[in-house]
């Protein structure tokens, strides 16, 4: 999963420098489609079915991620990109973090924090 995040990224970012910025909706729209395909064929390859619930959970998450995605590419049109990006890094770890202590109610151990300082620094270091 993280290698498809990975390559998002970079298409994103391909995309702000080498294409034509009136196809951004489909653009997105094509990343997404094929993530579902990649995520439908997952589950017909491993016998999994899905329910009402994967739907939803599905379409949940991938409204969220759409949005991410988007207003990520439209950010980079207002501030330098390794700005964005380590926003757009340290927003993914915050909201992560609220809804496991608000929706999820766990509580941080050290090792927590420390994967969270972990995870800064990285974002900083790979937008260097």
């Amino acid at each position: 999963m993280v290698v498809a995040g990975g390559i998002g990224d970079m298409m994103s970012k391909f995309f702000e420098a080498y294409c034509n910025h009136a196809y951004e909706s489909v653009f997105v729209c094509l990343t997404f489609l094929v993530a579902q395909i990649i995520c439908i064929a997952l589950c017909v390859f491993k016998g999994e079915r899905i329910n009402k619930y994967d739907v939803g959970c599905g379409v949940a998450l991938g409204i969220a991620n759409y949005l991410s995605t988007d207003l990520l590419i439209r950010s980079i049109y207002t501030v330098p990109a390794y700005m964005a990006y380590i926003i757009f890094g340290f927003g993914v770890i915050l909201i992560v973090n609220f809804v496991n202590l608000a929706v999820m109610h766990e509580q941080l151990n050290r090792k927590d924090y420390l994967g969270m300082a972990m995870a800064v620094v990285a974002i900083i270091l790979l937008n260097l």
